[in-house]
């Protein structure tokens, strides 16, 4: 039975609204109605990346980076512009504050409103409040900016929900969820703001949300954010107004490589840090995510906008909680493999859109992906054509084309894909054909099987015995497998992927926490990202049960065989079975282990490598960690914390 979830669940949300009480009086005199002020709060810089421009003699490389500022104060931050007349291009900025009783006073003159015409769109923004979407870039301990923003303003508005902070105050419903006088510039009044409980955020290359790298030297930087530097909007408190992140820059080649040393929330000044104290705590920090830097290679494919795009919706390969696939790419490239050049993986599913056979229609995405002949076990012919679409989406994320201007990137997208069909148009395969997908696999030369699927909880050992001889076939003829540990949140990891010759897989969410739907139990070696919905942990802080997150995206079935586009999202650890399977190609691919790693060093490296998550060292719910591919490639030693007893 196929390991797939189709559907993305709605969060319910429970709204608590607390009421302003008076304080104490003296008898007979009545209260002063509450001002109810908003706390912005600016968020670190995240969902960094570097992209190239220009020509390949004179390329030109820029950071780009989301900000995002967010109310979690009483009440909320309400701006309105007002102008006499048409002629005057801009409008006088009011702060407006609501009071307990429903009235409100007013701040006057606290800034100015102007209708800007940007390449991506053009509105009304508030032209000083917008520094909290501002970056000022500084050498490590000094005080000089290198680099300034060039925005002029921002739009203010309830873009998303505080869902990683408590609000006790927090808004019914959002209130500003207009596009701030899109293409209507005669207006001559606008409101904006920012209820309790949502923020505002600006994605990463979006109206300057950018900075020029080239002619940096190399060191450390500060990357900054603030909110309101000039005061003149009231809060409740200044004191989280700027946050900060602390960047090594290093060039190799003429190519910009960062990571990020230090994040500092609710500070400007991200130095070097200091000497770590001893842990007091058993559970292990979230460690620091790599910036987006990609070598030698940055990628430009574009989701559904500008080049580069893909990085917002993948999230699996470039968010903080992914598996720092640019990082990845720089390993491979400097080992002169890109996207894992030279490795074959077998994808065992449904099959692979990889050709054009009436009805059928090969991927457009995969256009460039190199496959290797394979075979369709359940029709028994040649041609393991995908007619359900999981297939597809699995070999996308491992294999689609990557810098082609069009769609989204592949892991390892300089692999080779076997297509070997042992599930049908619905999904369902028996132990006996998946065996010999296996088998012809190993057959053919595939280090690498990706199997993302599994078969009910109540099935065990003894009902298939020939697919667990084709498991430990694979393993010593030298062929990794890496199976989908199940989507039923049991406490038992389902099979093939229980087999102790199988490298078992689990499923996280973008906000770090364990899939809701994820498998758990002894026989579970890794995470990585597979979407939906947080499972219940209580005690992890990277955990809200029933939180959502984003699905995995890839270009896959829309609607039908023949037509292709990013849609039809799933969530699953099928979705994270084909990046532990992509990173252990590019862990061949890079030569880390040695020309010819046997599954044993592949599994070594990549449960040494991980990201540890919930308690220290090994347990239950996430394995050895999350799968992180940059470090799995990185050419150095890394030490594996032992499994406690």
């Amino acid at each position: 039975m196929l390991g797939l979830v189709l559907g993305v669940a709605v969060l319910a949300l429970t709204v608590v609204v607390s009421v302003a009480g008076a304080g104490a009086r003296p008898a007979g005199q009545a209260p002063a109605p509450a001002e109810l002020l908003p706390d912005l709060e600016q968020e670190l810089p995240s969902d960094l990346t570097v992209t190239r421009s220009g020509t390949a003699t004179a390329p030109r490389y820029s950071l780009g980076f989301r900000s995002a500022v967010r109310n979690i104060g009483n009440g909320p931050l309400v701006i309105r512009g007002h102008r006499d007349d048409g002629e005057t291009p801009t409008m006088t900025a009011d702060q407006a504050i609501e009071r307990s009783d429903g009235s409100e006073s007013l701040v006057p003159g606290i800034g100015s409103m102007r209708y800007v015409v940007n390449p991506d769109h053009q509105h009304w923004h508030y032209l000083g409040f917008d520094r909290y979407q501002i970056y000022e870039l500084r050498r490590a301990r000094t005080s000089t900016a290198v680099e300034r923003d060039h925005k002029t303003g921002f739009c203010l508005g309830d873009r998303y929900e505080v869902t990683t902070a408590p609000v006790p105050n927090r808004a019914p419903k959002p209130s500003w969820l207009g596009r701030c006088g899109l293409g209507d510039p005669s207006l001559l009044s606008i409101e904006e703001g920012i209820s309790v409980g949502y923020g505002d955020s600006y994605a990463a290359f979006l109206e300057g949300q950018d900075l020029p790298l080239d002619g940096l030297s190399d060191g450390r930087y500060v990357l900054v954010h603030r909110v309101n530097t000039d005061r003149k909007i009231r809060e409740l408190s200044y004191e989280n107004d700027a946050a900060s992140i602390l960047l090594d820059l290093r060039w190799h080649g003429g190519v910009p490589n960062l990571r990020v040393v230090l994040m500092c929330p609710d500070s400007a000044t991200c130095d070097d840090p200091p000497a770590k104290p001893k842990a007091a705590v058993h559970r292990r920090a979230r460690p620091k995510p790599a910036a987006r830097a990609s070598g030698s290679f940055v990628p430009d494919d574009s989701a559904d906008g500008t080049a580069g795009d893909w990085a917002a919706l993948q999230w699996n390969f470039a968010g903080p909680n992914g598996v720092d696939a640019p990082r990845a790419w720089a390993n491979a490239n400097a080992a002169g493999a890109p996207g894992g050049a030279g490795v074959t993986i077998a994808v065992l599913d449904t099959g692979v859109a990889y050709a054009d056979l009436a009805p059928y229609r090969a991927s457009p995405d995969m256009a460039a992906t190199t496959f290797v002949p394979g075979w369709d076990f359940v029709d028994d012919d040649p041609d393991p054509i995908d007619e359900n679409g999981h297939g597809t989406h699995v070999a996308a994320t491992i294999a689609e084309a990557t810098n082609n201007g069009y769609g989204l990137t592949g892991l390892a997208y300089g692999a080779r894909i076997m297509p070997v069909r042992v599930l049908d148009a619905s999904g369902n395969g028996d132990a006996t054909t998946i065996a010999r997908g296996i088998m012809f696999a190993v057959d053919h030369g595939a280090k690498v099987i990706n199997l993302s699927l599994n078969f009910t909880p109540d099935v065990d050992s003894s009902r298939i015995g020939p697919l667990l001889s084709a498991l430990a076939y694979a393993k010593q003829h030298g062929s990794l497998v890496v199976a989908a540990a199940g989507n039923e949140a049991a406490g038992a990891v389902d099979y093939p992927a229980r087999s102790n010759d199988v490298l078992a897989v689990g499923a996280t969410t973008e906000f770090g926490c364990a899939a809701q739907y994820s498998n758990f139990g002894p026989d579970l070696d890794v995470v990585a990202p597979g979407g939906g919905a947080d499972a219940s942990l209580p005690g992890d802080p990277y955990c809200e049960d029933g939180r959502v997150g984003r699905p995995i995206y890839q270009v896959g079935f829309e609607r039908r065989p023949d037509q292709f586009g990013i849609s039809n999202p799933y969530i699953g650890t099928s979705m994270a079975t084909p990046e532990v399977s992509a990173t252990a190609a590019l862990v061949i691919a890079s030569g880390v282990l040695g020309p010819n790693p046997t599954p044993a060093q592949l599994i070594a490296r990549i449960e040494r490598t991980a990201r540890d998550l919930g308690p220290t060292g090994y347990d239950e719910h996430y394995g050895w960690g999350l799968v992180d591919a940059g470090a799995a490639t990185a050419a150095i030693r890394l030490q594996r914390v032992r499994r406690a007893g």
